[in-house]
């Protein structure tokens, strides 16, 4: 422990150190270590609809070269995008095909996962469909 006085003030270097080590070993623990933005995404759509505009989910992650992504259902669509922003961004385009579903609510999702870290974040999907008339006066 090394011990200081500064303006009357008695600093401890030891309980300063053992205060911060907690939080970095929190920071590595790798259970927080994937970020999606949004967590999750909303589509609607008229019955027979072909593959809708699609939306953007950013993803941060220390280290993006050992991601891999899986959808839940094949009516849910995805692809990588590349970025100018950071080595630890990376940005999904997902959007939806509702031509060969029913009118109903249909949930799923894409499973975001880190092979090196063994850790994995899901992005969860809400399809809606219904008739034309529905569609077009729709509001969250």
């Amino acid at each position: 422990m090394i011990v200081s006085y500064r303006n009357g003030i008695k600093i401890s270097i030891y309980i300063l150190f053992c205060l911060l080590l907690p939080l970095a070993v929190q920071a590595e623990d790798g259970k927080s270590q994937i970020t999606v933005n949004p967590p999750s995404l909303k589509f609607y759509a008229a019955i027979g609809s072909p593959k809708s505009t699609p939306q953007i989910v950013s993803i941060l992650s220390q280290n993006n070269q050992s991601l891999s992504f899986k959808s839940s259902d094949k009516w849910i669509l995805f692809k990588t995008i590349e970025t100018l922003q950071s080595a630890r961004v990376r940005k999904l385009e997902v959007s939806v095909d509702a031509k060969d579903l029913d009118i109903g609510v249909y949930e799923g999702d894409i499973l975001i996962t880190d092979s090196k870290k063994n850790i994995s974040k899901r992005v969860s999907v809400t399809l809606i469909i219904a008739s034309n008339y529905y569609v077009r006066n729709c509001h969250d």
